[in-house]
């Protein structure tokens, strides 16, 4: 009996260091950059993984790094587990006046998926000048935008955009974004807010990104298994 139950021993802590080896380690400043200490955003976690996409419409690596990020979640092993947030992060004026169409639209309930990958195209692909007319306070071509659009209202959303609650929101953002995660630039993923992944690591390509995105996220599904 005493054999058997060192053999039952043994056997488990075989299967234990098993487990522990199928869960990759990952590397600080090789994987992702430590945000040390832990901040908790204020957005809540509602999945195993979340991951915070800081992002702007007018930043040329985000839409290019977009599809790449998407595809990326849909063959993810990890899909179900991930829940993915999106803050808009002003870091000059242009991307200010962006970051304040986005959270305008969103606060007016007229931010759709299909539309967040418009305002996209037309900043990057199609090389608008909307934005920037619109900060020196020629609205014409936004709002001529969002009617083709069919965003109601699209004068309110200007309204909005212009408001000193949705500037303040854009400040705090930015504000929160740099001085608990350390964010320079965008596009930037934060996981669990914790594991900072941007263009400070050793990347060559936009699918290096999504490879250390899928590492992480990797590691940290296995580890609460």
């Amino acid at each position: 009996m005493k054999k058997l139950f060192i053999v039952s021993i043994l056997s488990i802590l075989a299967s234990t260091s098993t487990f522990a080896e199928n869960c990759n380690p990952i590397k600080d400043k090789e994987d992702y950059n430590l945000i040390s200490p832990s901040t908790k955003y204020e957005i809540p976690q509602e999945k195993p993984i979340k991951i915070i996409e800081f992002f702007n419409y007018s930043c040329i690596h985000c839409y290019e790094m977009k599809p790449h990020f998407e595809q990326w979640i849909k063959n993810s092993k990890n899909k179900n587990n991930i829940q993915i947030e999106r803050v808009a992060l002003g870091f000059n004026k242009t991307f200010d006046h962006s970051a304040k169409l986005y959270y305008a639209l969103l606060e007016s309930k007229n931010l759709t998926e299909e539309l967040h990958n418009k305002i996209f195209e037309e900043l990057n692909k199609n090389n608008s000048p909307m934005m920037k007319k619109s900060m020196l306070k020629d609205n014409s071509e936004l709002i001529s935008f969002l009617q083709k659009n069919n965003v109601k209202s699209p004068e309110k959303v200007i309204e909005l955009m212009n408001s000193f609650s949705i500037s303040t929101k854009v400040k705090q953002h930015l504000d929160l974004a740099i001085n608990k995660y350390s964010i320079t630039g965008t596009p930037s993923y934060v996981i669990n807010d914790k594991y900072k992944i941007d263009g400070s690591l050793p990347i060559k390509t936009l699918e290096d990104i999504t490879n250390k995105l899928e590492v992480v996220s990797t590691n940290l599904s296995c580890n609460k298994k």
